[in-house]
């Protein structure tokens, strides 16, 4: 009986260690300093006026504005090959990568001050906004509008822990 009970223990202890070293390399994984998130250009809106002579009155005609740019989730970065564990550059930080086995990876920062080429968590998918409302029983890994890496963090979705 005392064996089991040792037993019981031991393996509470041990799933205990995994779930800390799980919470931790997830947050060594997004331990990203804000000044290395890119940031969406600026667009540009172009209003036409139209005035046609006067015949009792001037009318202008005022276009509807543009939609905006349609989001593109690219799974290939620009710089360096993606490969688990291999260096990525700072300005591909949060964007998704695959590498040569099929495997999605994300170019985070994991305790280290070179970005490096990372596994994350199942992606749903979506697009999501920072700040938003997440559920992480259920929520793991997103985008934002721009395609990069967000992660529930708890209660809402944000860019590292």
């Amino acid at each position: 009986m005392a064996h089991r009970r040792k037993t019981a223990l031991l393996a509470t202890v041990v799933a205990l260690l995994i779930a800390t070293v799980a919470a931790g390399a997830a947050i060594l994984i997004m331990d990203t300093a804000t000044d290395d998130v890119p940031q969406a250009a600026p667009t540009t809106a172009v209003v036409t006026e139209v005035v046609t002579p006067p015949v009792p009155s001037t009318v202008t005609v005022t276009p509807a504005p543009a939609p905006p740019p349609a989001v593109t989730i690219t799974e290939e970065p620009s710089g360096s090959e993606v490969i688990q564990g291999g260096v990525c550059q700072a300005s591909e930080v949060r964007t998704f990568g695959v590498d040569p086995s099929g495997q999605s990876l994300v170019c985070g920062y994991s305790g280290t001050p070179t970005p490096h080429w990372l596994r994350h968590g199942p992606d749903d998918g979506g697009v999501h906004v920072v700040g938003e409302p997440c559920d992480s029983r259920v929520d793991s890994v997103s985008r934002d509008s721009a395609g990069l890496f967000i992660m529930c963090g708890g209660q809402t979705w944000v860019t590292h822990p």
